[in-house]
């Protein structure tokens, strides 16, 4: 498996097989992006829509510099126009509500 489709955690992995289970395509994960001045990566894109999912697990996210570059990331998604989910363990876990809201989020794109 290719590097760029591999999942980079555990609750990725989960939300790969949540998206595949509901029939979604057109995904990509770790999709690289250039925003102004700097690269950023997204849990899992769908570029043709501009809809971003983040993976937000707990351990990973309780760092300040990791907090607070999280934030900056997501602004720089947001005002280049790019509607960004941001999903939990429980809520993957749950998965129904996920993909509910997805599947509202790309509607809105089509």
């Amino acid at each position: 498996m290719l590097a760029e489709l591999a999942p980079w955690s555990v609750l990725e992995l989960r939300l790969h097989r949540l998206l595949r289970a509901a029939g979604l395509t057109g995904w990509v994960t770790n999709h690289r992006l250039l925003l102004g001045p700097r690269w950023v990566y997204v849990d899992v894109a769908f570029p043709d829509f501009r809809v971003a999912i983040e993976a937000d697990g707990r351990e990973h996210h309780s760092q300040a510099a990791d907090f607070e570059g999280d934030r900056a990331r997501w602004n720089l998604l947001a005002a280049d126009g790019w509607i960004v989910l941001r999903v939990s363990w429980a809520m993957v876990q749950e998965g129904h509500g996920v993909i509910a809201q997805l599947r509202a989020a790309l509607a809105r794109r089509s």
